[in-house]
């Protein structure tokens, strides 16, 4: 996945923001699948992190709420992190007046993941090593629990990338899928086991940022 992306900007000159926008189209496409097709009045809840994955996720989140969607963004860190093409998309967000809620312990969260028809996980990239910290770990924990089918943006927040080691409560009651497109993106997380359950339910491959 990293060499995918380097290609695409080093040899092939695609802006950033440009493969920010192609994930975050096929990511609300996805999105709208899940829901029936429709995301007319639906109520999806957007978990965005101050990276990459989560600028994806703030693409994704425009184009829902453009398509008639009821969406909430709740930030996986506090808005002072936010830079460059990320803070790029907030800042559209927010001049459309989508509900952002700041960085909060997951708890505060828990009310809206579980009334929302979809929560979208954009919260952590590839690049996650190790297990996430607060409050982004407490935000995972909550989606998970909140019984809400889950759709998360090249692997799910939790698991490390490739060995699935993260939070015992990243396994999700319900639906687990991802988009992205390389091997050690879905396709290695879709088989990965944490304890004696999977750790995802399925994936959608797609180009993504391509």
């Amino acid at each position: 996945m990293r060499e995918v992306d380097r290609v695409m900007m080093e040899e092939l000159h695609i802006e950033l923001l440009q493969m920010m926008e192609n994930a975050g189209r096929a990511l609300a496409e996805q999105a709208r699948q899940l829901v029936g097709g429709d995301v007319g009045g639906a109520h999806i809840v957007v978990l965005a992190g101050s990276g990459g994955n989560g600028g994806g996720g703030l693409a994704a989140a425009r184009r829902l709420r453009i398509w008639g969607a009821d969406v909430v963004i709740v930030l996986g860190a506090p808005r002072h992190q936010f830079q460059g093409v990320p803070l790029h998309q907030l800042t559209i967000l927010d001049g459309m007046g989508v509900h952002v809620q700041d960085a909060e312990p997951g708890q505060a969260v828990t009310p809206a993941l579980s009334a929302s028809d979809l929560v979208v996980d954009a919260l952590i990239g590839y690049s996650l090593h190790g297990t996430p910290r607060e409050p982004i770990a407490s935000l995972i924990r909550a989606a998970n629990a909140s019984g809400t089918p889950l759709l998360a943006l090249d692997i799910p927040s939790g698991p490390e990338r490739r060995f699935g080691r993260g939070l015992r409560s990243d396994r999700p009651r319900r639906l687990h899928t991802y988009i992205g497109s390389t091997e050690s993106g879905p396709h290695a997380t879709s088989r990965t086991r944490v304890g004696r359950k999977p750790a995802c339910g399925g994936y959608l491959r797609t180009t993504g940022g391509v």
